[in-house]
């Protein structure tokens, strides 16, 4: 609420309605309030509030949260959960302070895989080595930040669950040097996994279970994950560094790695301008309602004088004008998301080759996470914090969307929601509720 105040100062008046009121009196015509609103520098300012309120207030949030938990909390220690007393209280607290997997929404704005992440889990009483590539989608610990663990060129995949507590024990998660927890994995409390091991996509990994160095594990029997492979002997190269490390860390690339306040920068113009533009429909309705007020009386209008008009006569008649001005300012700005989501593809991806395309040979990494980052945030948080594609999910217009991000997809095909780019071929008369295709593989994905 607090940067709301900035539009109310104190040499405010209301010329353009003929009003004398100051800010702090009551307005006595709700046509006062909209025509005091709609001036074009207002408009101005509550966008810039909305830019503001989306790249600056997570920063405040979650440097509030550290000094809460230094100072308040201190560290969470591995043993029985606690139910009552201090102990519990300490861990309800992180846990409010810090929810989710968004880091406050920090994460998106600082970068969601770079060494920001690193530090920031530092802070909260984590222990994180060197050249760690974060998941995407964020780790929730449940506030356990004290009991997480992490060594140098760790790679994580997306949409795992990692629980240094559950409903019995609080016991530290410990991933060694080079590992990978892959895709959906589930990683209960005292869980470690060895040296260059992998956890591949979909494992579950015990209470108190031990991968073993250089092991590799996947899926789930019988209460655990089931080893594809034995222990793998020393390898004489020593070096643990992953091609995102070379590449992002050490510049060892073909192309220009860019820097993490170059991403700083790129993620929080893009956060801002997406913020910016999803609260454009409501405003700029309110203004043509507005010139529909001061339109000759011939036309409709209340004539520009300071009687009449829409307003001041009828509430609902306000509303006959309003109602369809935001339908319309709401889908052109909808249309206009889907535009800036499909031309940025294009021009920061082209169409995707199928192959191998590591960070330290080909740029494809580096670009495909700028688009990441300017589509999210284009197509989320619209229309009360839902994503534009809510809007026409199960339609034929959805399968336009995917056409023009370059998937081929035949007729009779229906689909409730997905993620489909241009390695994706999709037959006749196929049928799917809510689904991922991951198509970032050696060979196109074709679903007959």
């Amino acid at each position: 609420m607090v940067p709301f105040l900035g539009i109310f100062e104190d040499d405010v008046s209301f010329d353009d309605a003929k009003v004398e009121h100051k800010y702090h009196n009551q307005l006595n015509e709700f046509r006062d309030a909209i025509r005091w609103f709609t001036r074009y520098d207002r408009i101005g300012v509550y966008l810039l509030i909305r830019f503001f309120q989306a790249t600056l207030v997570p920063f405040l949030e979650l440097a509030t949260a550290v000094i809460l938990k230094l100072l308040v909390v201190g560290t969470i220690q591995p043993g029985p959960r606690p139910t009552s007393g201090r102990a519990a209280f300490d861990l309800w607290l992180v846990k409010e302070l810090v929810p989710g997997k968004g880091l406050r929404g920090v994460a998106n704005l600082v970068g969601t895989h770079y060494e920001m992440i690193s530090i920031i889990y530092r802070l909260l009483g984590a222990k994180v080595g060197s050249r760690v590539y974060w998941p995407g989608s964020g780790i929730d610990l449940g506030g356990c930040f004290d009991l997480f663990e992490v060594g140098d060129d760790v790679t994580f995949g997306s949409r795992s669950i990692i629980m240094p507590a559950d409903a019995f024990e609080l016991s530290k998660v410990v991933i060694g040097d080079g590992a990978m927890v892959a895709d959906r994995c589930v990683l209960l409390p005292g869980t470690i996994v060895g040296r260059r091991a992998t956890v591949g996509s979909g494992s579950l990994a015990a209470r108190g279970f031990t991968f073993p160095p250089g092991s590799a594990y996947v899926g789930s029997r019988n209460g655990g994950a089931v080893e594809l492979q034995g222990k793998a002997e020393e390898s004489q190269d020593t070096s643990l560094i992953a091609p995102f490390g070379r590449a992002f860390y050490f510049k060892e690339a073909p192309y220009r790695v860019i820097t993490q306040a170059e991403i700083f920068i790129f993620n929080t113009v893009v956060a801002g301008f997406s913020k910016a533009l999803h609260a454009f429909p409501l405003p700029v309705a309110l203004m043509l309602s507005a010139l529909a007020d001061r339109a000759p009386a011939e036309y409709g209008g209340g004539g520009g004088g300071g009687g009449g008009g829409w307003y001041t006569e009828s509430a609902p008649r306000f509303l006959i004008v309003l109602i369809p001005s935001f339908v319309l300012t709401f889908t052109v700005n909808a249309l206009l998301c889907l535009m800036l989501d499909v031309g940025s593809k294009w021009v920061l991806l082209g169409r995707r080759t199928a192959g191998p395309h590591p960070w330290d040979q080909d740029s494809y990494c580096q670009r495909w996470q700028l688009y990441l980052t300017f589509s999210s945030n284009v197509r989320s948080d619209i229309g009360g914090g839902r994503g534009v594609l809510d809007f026409i999910r199960g339609s034929g217009y959805l399968l336009t969307y995917f056409r023009s991000l370059g998937a081929k997809i035949d007729v009779s095909f229906h689909t409730h929601a997905c993620c489909i780019y241009c390695l994706c071929i999709i037959a006749q008369r196929v049928l799917f509720f809510p689904f991922r295709i991951v198509s970032y593989c050696t060979q196109p994905v074709v679903t007959r």
